[in-house]
């Protein structure tokens, strides 16, 4: 491969797929409020 040659396709050592370029319709919409993480959808707002 020269220095002008690049792979088309990129994985991670997961196995998982990345494009070589993201733009603004690849993003999702934001999560909801708090924005925060946790083990479930509604986070630890519910039991």
């Amino acid at each position: 491969m020269g220095m002008d040659e690049r792979r088309a396709d990129f994985t991670t050592y997961s196995g998982l797929e990345v494009d070589p370029v993201y733009g603004p319709e690849d993003a999702e919409r934001p999560g909801e409020f708090p924005y925060t993480r946790g083990p479930h959808a509604s986070m630890y707002r519910s039991k």
